[in-house]
This record gives structure tokens, C-alpha cells and sequence, in this order.
């Protein structure tokens, strides 16, 4: 809950040159955001069916290092469209009428990666829990709390701090280094 809210505060940086400062850019991203956490998690749970029963914890870990990389590398892809966006679209079929449609797609394809490779962390982390069998009631709410509090965590940290003392590429950086020591932490400590 943490890197993805510090993520969201990160690409709520980013979008103000990609997407421009106006009404439709943060809505713009907040739906890419949330659609493609819940199409995460949806594919989570095809994920945990057909291949993660078997070394769950290994998969998990995996999943967590393909996230730190697909952060990283879309926020070079934000970096190129920043820099070469307005060439990019004179190329594109439509021009200015669609405009707003290829803001929406180029929005899609910059945050896809990282958020449905996020968004299958949560659901995957609770089937990891050795402590759900037992009572999935209170281990859900356990897990729920704790994401809570990493959410008001990770945005108000990126947000008033974080962003502050590294810049937004040094965010994106120290949450990939996040995601790849919590991946080291679920193969040699869990």
C-alpha cells in the first residue's frame, strides 16, 4: 500500500507535464491507477490457481522484483514521452481531436506494468499468510489495517518528504530499491 500510493503521488508529478495541469489529467490518472490495481488484482487470483501454489513464497518474491523493475522502466518511459511527447503526437492519426484520447492510452501503457504487477501483491501476500487458513476474518482485517496505514504512510511520506529530499526520479528509484529488499526479505526471511 505504501509504494503504491507513493507511486501515485510520484506519477501525479509526472502526469502535470505528460497529461498537462488541467481538470481531466488527475481523473486521467486516478482511473488508470485504480483500473489497473483491480485488473491486478483479479489476475492474482488466476495466478495463485493455475501456477503460485507450488513455492508461493518464491513466486511471490518474483513478483515483487518484476515490479521493481517495470517501476523503474516506466518511469523512463514517462522520461522519453516527457521529453519527445509533442513529436510523438503530430505522428499520431487525428491530431488534436484525439488528443485526449491518446493522453488516456499513453497513461494505460506508462502505468500498466508496474500497477497490475502491484496490484496482484496484495491478494498473493494474504494467500502467503499461514495465519488465513485458520481464520481468514481476522487475518484479512489484519492485512487490511496494515495497508491502510502503509497507504496514509507512503502518500504523505512521498508527498511532504520524499519527493522533497530526492526529487521524483529519486523517489522512483528508492521504490524500487524498496520493492527489491522486500523481495530479498520474503526468500531468506520468510
Amino acid at each position: 500500500g505504501a509504494v503504491v500510493l507513493a507511486l501515485e503521488v510520484v506519477w501525479t508529478r509526472f502526469a502535470a507535464f505528460f497529461l498537462g495541469n488541467r481538470g481531466y489529467a488527475f481523473a486521467t490518472l486516478m482511473f488508470a491507477v485504480l483500473t489497473l490495481l483491480a485488473l491486478g488484482a483479479g489476475w492474482s487470483a488466476r495466478l495463485y490457481r493455475t501456477t503460485l501454489r507450488e513455492n508461493l513464497y518464491s513466486r511471490f518474491a518474483t513478483l515483487l522484483v518484476l515490479s521493481s523493475l517495470a517501476v523503474t522502466l516506466s518511469a523512463g518511459a514517462a522520461w522519453w514521452l516527457i521529453e519527445h511527447q509533442a513529436e510523438f503526437e503530430a505522428n499520431l492519426p487525428g491530431g488534436k481531436e484525439l488528443v485526449l484520447l491518446y493522453r488516456l492510452l499513453e497513461t494505460f501503457n506508462l502505468l500498466a506494468a508496474p500497477l497490475l504487477l502491484l496490484g496482484t501483491l496484495f491478494p498473493l501476500a494474504l494467500a502467503c499468510s499461514k495465519h488465513a487458513v485458520g481464520d481468514i476474518g481476522i487475518t484479512s482485517g489484519r492485512y487490511y489495517a496494515i495497508n491502510a496505514t502503509g497507504i496514509v504512510a507512503g502518500s504523505l511520506g512521498a508527498g511532504f518528504i520524499g519527493i522533497e529530499l530526492l526529487g521524483s526520479f529519486g523517489m522512483i528509484k528508492a521504490l524500487a530499491g524498496i520493492l527489491l529488499v522486500l523481495s530479498l526479505y520474503t526468500i531468506f526471511v520468510l
